[in-house]
């Protein structure tokens, strides 16, 4: 799904069902993600795009009405791309996936982001030409339960 409705218009978030689970798929109108581990920015800057991304993330999480107090949750991120330019994905997409696995955790969906509560899919960078250029965070409600995390 290409996270565009009927009239053309992106929607902000959708959701689609499968063996795994509910999934749920917010969409953020970034053309590139706001951090990479490539980047060199100061301290503050990163802070700032942290910060607004973690209120982001917690913001379209409330609009998509995801539920909140899951015991567990798979996530994943896809960079949406229009073009084929080389680009890195994977860990080089972690900052960015970790300030929006914090902003589910601030809004209440899981209670922390350890292993026991969230397993990490992958990020990944998908070429779709028809589309726009996005970032979309991909939570499924798997139904496990919560794991102990040795300490």
């Amino acid at each position: 799904m290409s996270g565009l409705d009927n009239g053309g218009e992106r929607m902000p978030a959708y959701f689609d069902t499968d063996d795994t689970g509910l999934t749920f798929t917010l969409i953020f109108d970034w053309p590139r993600p706001p951090l990479t581990m490539n980047d060199r920015k100061v301290w503050a800057a990163t802070a700032k795009l942290t910060r607004m991304m973690r209120e982001t993330a917690g913001w379209k999480a409330l609009q998509a009405r995801l539920p909140a107090d899951l015991p567990h949750v798979t996530v994943a991120l896809t960079w949406v791309v229009t073009d084929r330019r080389k680009r890195d994905g994977g860990e080089n997409l972690a900052p960015t996936f970790k300030a929006l696995l914090d902003g589910l955790v601030d809004y209440g969906v899981v209670e922390d982001d350890d292993p026991g509560h969230v397993t990490r899919g992958p990020s990944i960078v998908a070429y779709r030409p028809d589309d726009t250029a996005h970032i979309e965070l991909h939570i499924t409600l798997d139904g496990r339960t919560a794991q102990p995390v040795a300490a």
